[in-house]
């Protein structure tokens, strides 16, 4: 990926810098000393400086979509701008010779919701918003947090996947980037347990319930890798590893508590919206090797590679959060309302 000024010089009057210096926190703090103008004024100044920011980021959108693509690379938009203009994040990718948009990350905001009762830009807010679509669209260093992995959009989660929280947009598909999809639907269970403490010796015909808290949930994975020709015993041998390998400790990669090594955690995909972006770790894998069918032979960098025509497998997946993500981020409107992707 490169920037959009590698691809059309008209495009250079919309940087990075000048999105930055628009919202950079001294403009903010200049204007709020000796401040003597209403909530009304204030609000009405924020949103005539950001003004031409946005409308410019909005005729960019539309003149991407114009531009004649190249095979293999995208364009990535300012994350600043495109936050303000339309409280979401979007690359380019080339289909068909075109660009076409691809929803990264949403926030849900936009200028209005930045701006508080009293007229003033929330700097803090923007800031956190900005970093965690950067994550998204980037990808993460091995010392990010399994959680802050990169949400993919919607129509890319059709069928059940698993994506590593390092994935970068961009890496590919099965395999490299070490991503599992399942072709056939899996045989899957969402269990969850509420935890309350009984409390009963009260000479009663009952009990009282204190709650405890909820635990995360536990996702059960029974699927089928059906193989009856080269492609498909490459893809599911691809998909067998990359399963292996997310069992296992990742030297260097620093987990959500602070532990040094763990397996790195993926993002549970599937049906939609219905399981978007959920972080997960597997806890248990369980590979058959099964005599009763007959094995298709394939090329493995030169030996002969046996895999069943069909391999039932079972992951056990555990859901994992941050304390950021319990005690700041959960908003149990948004997940009634259906609206929270990652929950």
């Amino acid at each position: 990926m490169f920037p959009v000024s590698a691809i059309n010089g008209e495009l250079q009057n919309y940087t990075t810098e000048r999105a930055i210096a628009a919202v950079r926190p001294e403009n903010s703090q200049r204007q709020n000393a000796q401040d003597n103008r209403t909530p009304a004024q204030r609000t009405s100044d924020v949103t005539a400086r950001f003004a031409a920011d946005i409308a410019a980021a909005k005729e960019q959108r539309e003149r991407i979509k114009t531009l004649p693509a190249y095979k293999g690379r995208a364009i990535e938009p300012n994350v600043e701008s495109s936050l303000l203009a339309f409280g979401s994040y979007s690359i380019f990718v080339e289909e068909n010779g075109r660009y076409v948009e691809r929803q990264i990350a949403t926030t849900g905001r936009t200028l209005s919701d930045y701006i508080d009762s009293q007229g003033n830009f929330d700097q803090t807010l923007f800031d956190r918003d900005v970093e965690r679509v950067k994550s998204m669209a980037a990808g993460l260093s091995p010392n990010s947090k399994p959680t802050d992995g990169a949400i993919i959009s919607a129509d890319l989660s059709k069928k059940v996947r698993l994506v590593p929280v390092t994935y970068r947009v961009g890496d590919g598909a099965n395999g490299g980037a070490g991503i599992v999809e399942f072709d056939i639907a899996p045989d899957m269970s969402e269990e969850r347990q509420v935890n309350y403490l009984a409390i009963s010796e009260i000479r009663a015909p009952g009990s009282l319930h204190l709650y405890m808290g909820t635990q995360g949930r536990t996702f059960t994975i029974n699927a089928k890798l059906v193989t009856t020709n080269d492609e498909q015993a490459r893809a599911n041998y691809d998909k067998l590893v990359a399963l292996r390998a997310m069992t296992l400790p990742e030297k260097g990669y620093v987990g959500v508590l602070g532990d040094e090594g763990p397996p790195i955690p993926v993002r549970l995909y599937g049906y939609g919206m219905r399981l978007h972006g959920i972080p997960c770790v597997v806890t248990s894998l369980s590979i058959p090797y099964p005599e009763d069918v007959d094995y298709y032979y394939f090329d493995r960098g030169g030996v002969q590679t046996g895999i069943p025509i069909v391999n039932t497998i079972s992951v056990t997946l555990q859901e994992i959060r941050s304390a950021d993500e319990l005690l700041e981020q959960f908003d149990i409107n948004a997940f009634r309302s259906g609206d929270l992707p990652g929950w």
